[in-house]
């Protein structure tokens, strides 16, 4: 239905009587082949305080069931079920006919009796003989204005003419702004915060099922009177939603109905709020919070609540920082409506700081964390407080620190080794499945100068022959390497090796020409995946190598 502002009046009954006298509502059957149109009046008493008109287009949904039956597909008379009825006039009186003439409902030739059920607005899909209903959006008041209406033991030996008295089966709330000292009321904004939003109409007996979905709803606003009007699902507590009045100065008032003076929304009635605003944090007076019906205008009962003058908004883009175990430092946006709002800043460790400590207005506040040298997470708060309004915190959380992955280590000390007394090219597979090749190489000359060399070792010959050992392809990276070095035979003059890993050298070893052992170690290495060992004497006298050790990245 059409008819604005349906829930601004006082009272809560829309009459539809199948007459043409005034304040009823006339709805036509087609008897047999008799057509009888009906008209539809709204007069006083009115339910609607600014729209006392139909509106063409206005559609009601009927059901006409054979008589004594409940509303059930096989109780269905005639199968005249959710037949649309129309206007097409504008008034306080209008002519309501099928929408679509073959549809019409017809009385029994025979006298036999009908009863009808009936709702507003109009809905095309109907489930299981329940009504969809979504009040998330209150632009439109009259077009979540549900309706329901029966009437049984109609014939064409009674009447031709049904009256449908209509009832309101959702629940109304309305508030009423009033103020001291030199507050503005133009403009205000009322919204209900945490409100059920979702409902079925049952059509079987009228009653409301409530859903489970909930928002906030943006209550209508008449800027003239300044009252706010919603309407909401019977069934929820008024103390279950936050009412929350903006005015366009900047101020932000919350109110949520004090608990000891519950009230559950009911089918039907109205709530009727009168909120004071000041310009302090005060106690306002909650006049007459009684509910009514929507024929009854008078209150019958009060409550107090507070209602606390808020910045018009103060937020952070950021509720949570993330830090690892290393110092660093993040910005938190705030965000603060009017720009003139004051604010302060406090950590509740000293390992996190804030900077600036205050500020005013919008702007970036900077937190900065020590390094965390625990193996452990460790958390922080940061309070940022408004001089008017609720504070706002930002949780710190930075990573311990990590002990540094420890790979595996693996030796190959070349016990494996075909080498003997002569010079040679060839391979072997050494004692981790590891294939390596070698170049002009031999044994160890069973370690004639006493270096303490264990096991077997291999001699490279010198670089003009190429002498090398390579390894095949061997896995899980290379974190560090390191390799035993020895000198071969006794003439005079340094011995030095070169590495490669993956074909590019990584170092060369320091150069040395006596009996001791030494070992080369690369740190740093670090590459991941699969790699090759090769190792190069890079002098023209004999060098002994032994435990070829390496540490992997897994």
């Amino acid at each position: 239905m059409k008819i604005k502002n349906l829930f601004l009046g006082l009272l809560g009954v829309v009459t539809l009587t199948l007459s043409s006298c005034d304040n009823e509502a006339d709805l036509s059957m087609i008897e047999n082949t008799k057509t009888v149109s009906f008209s539809a009046s709204v007069g006083s008493p009115l339910t609607r305080a600014t729209a006392t008109k139909w509106e063409s287009g206005d559609a009601i949904g009927v059901y006409a069931l054979n008589d004594g039956k409940k509303l059930a597909s096989a109780n269905v008379y005639d199968g005249k079920e959710n037949i649309k009825y129309t206007t097409t006039s504008t008034g306080t009186s209008g002519s309501f006919t099928a929408a679509e003439a073959s549809k019409a409902i017809k009385l029994p030739g025979s006298g036999d009796k009908l009863d009808f059920v009936a709702y507003y607005p109009y809905a095309q899909t109907v489930s299981d003989y329940k009504v969809a209903v979504d009040v998330s959006n209150q632009t439109d008041l009259t077009a979540i204005d549900f309706l329901y209406a029966t009437k049984a033991g109609v014939s064409k030996n009674t009447s031709t003419t049904v009256n449908l008295t209509f009832n309101h089966k959702l629940s109304r709330v309305v508030i009423e702004l009033k103020k001291e000292g030199t507050i503005s009321l133009d403009g205000a904004k009322i919204k209900f915060k945490n409100a059920i939003t979702d409902a079925k109409l049952v059509l079987k007996d009228g009653t409301v099922e409530k859903g489970s979905n909930k928002a906030d709803v943006e209550a209508k606003m008449d800027d003239t009177a300044h009252t706010g009007t919603v309407i909401l699902i019977p069934g929820q507590k008024m103390s279950e939603l936050a009412v929350e009045v903006k005015l366009t100065d900047g101020k932000t008032y919350s109110w949520t109905p004090i608990a000891a003076k519950d009230y559950t929304l009911e089918s039907g009635k109205s709530a009727k709020y009168v909120l004071t605003l000041t310009e302090g944090n005060v106690n306002a007076n909650v006049n007459g919070s009684g509910i009514n019906n929507w024929d009854n205008a008078g209150g019958n009962g009060q409550g107090t609540g507070t209602l606390d003058p808020q910045t018009t908004s103060f937020t952070t883009d950021k509720t949570e920082l993330a830090f690892t175990s290393a110092a660093g430092d993040d910005n938190v946006k705030i965000t603060a409506n009017p720009n003139t709002t004051t604010w302060t800043a406090v950590s509740s460790e000293t390992w996190a700081k804030v900077s600036p400590a205050n500020g005013t207005g919008s702007g970036d506040l900077k937190v900065s964390v020590e390094e965390n040298t625990a193996s452990t997470e460790r958390t922080a708060t940061v309070t940022i407080t408004p001089n008017k309004g609720k504070a706002v915190t930002v949780t710190v959380k930075q990573a311990g620190k990590q002990a540094a992955a420890q790979g595996t280590t693996t030796v190959e000390k070349l016990d494996n080794s075909n080498l003997t007394k002569k010079y040679k090219d060839d391979s072997f597979v050494g004692v981790n499945g590891i294939t390596w090749t070698y170049v002009q190489s031999r044994d160890e000359n069973e370690d004639k100068n006493g270096s303490g060399i264990d096991g077997k070792a291999i001699m490279l010959r010198s670089e003009a022959k190429g002498s090398k050992i390579t390894s095949s392809t061997i896995s899980k990276g290379i974190k560090s390497f390191s390799v035993k070095m020895y000198k071969g035979y006794t003439g005079k003059g340094n011995r030095q090796i070169e590495v490669f890993i993956n074909g590019e050298s990584k170092g060369k070893s320091e150069k040395f020409d006596d009996n001791d052992a030494h070992t080369f170690k690369i740190d740093n290495i670090n590459i991941s995946g699969d790699f090759t060992i090769e190792i190069k004497n890079v002098t023209s006298k004999q060098v002994i190598i032994d435990d070829i050790t390496w540490e992997s990245m897994e």
